[in-house]
């Protein structure tokens, strides 16, 4: 990363594939179609200015790294299984360290932290104490401050993917189920950066 006198920062390939979570091979790709706009250095080599890298992500929907000026996405995850909450989270913040992890046990706790924190995306048990998943989905999806947040409903019972999507939750998955399941799910609704 060099900066120029005009106080913009130039970032090289593999800066910026870094960043973006891809390859080099494929951020010189987009160099050389054009889609990215980069220079050249006076040794022959290819630099981005920081601003036209946000630019790029932004105009794609693609997330912009904390360290580029972007935030981190935030996730939280409402489960009542405090031991599969834990090794959820704890997996989820080692496969997605640009996602923030809020957890709780229950949906009257989550819908709180909803307001708090705003999540870009929550992961939602089904079946909780109180207020279950569905109520607390549908809740969620019929505020216009927090119906696009995206819902990852889970639960062990496959008859509950019926109950979610009829409540407008936007992806489910069944337990027992993987971390990388999980992340690619993730990635799929747009909270975790993909790798082209």
């Amino acid at each position: 990363m060099r900066q120029a006198a005009d106080k913009e920062v130039y970032l090289s390939p593999p800066e910026v594939a870094a960043m973006s979570a891809t390859s080099t091979s494929t951020v010189r790709r987009w160099i050389d179609a054009g889609v990215l706009p980069a220079m050249r250095s006076v040794g022959n080599h290819r630099r981005v200015r920081r601003s036209d890298l946000v630019a790029f992500l932004k105009e794609r929907n693609l997330p912009v790294p904390a360290e580029l000026g972007g935030s981190k996405r935030r996730l939280l995850i409402i489960e009542d299984d405090v031991d599969f909450l834990k090794g959820l989270k704890a997996a989820l913040e080692l496969r997605a360290p640009t996602v923030e992890v809020d957890a709780v046990t229950n949906a009257t706790q989550g819908l709180i932290l909803v307001g708090v924190r705003k999540p870009d995306a929550v992961i939602l048990d089904a079946l909780l104490e109180g207020l279950d998943g569905f109520e607390a989905c549908r809740f969620l999806k019929s505020m216009p401050e927090t119906q696009g947040i995206k819902i990852l409903g889970i639960s062990g019972d496959s008859r509950s993917e019926a109950r979610f999507h009829k409540v407008g939750v936007d992806a489910f998955l069944q337990k027992p189920f993987s971390v990388s399941t999980v992340v690619e799910m993730l990635r799929l609704m747009g909270l975790v950066e993909s790798r082209v």
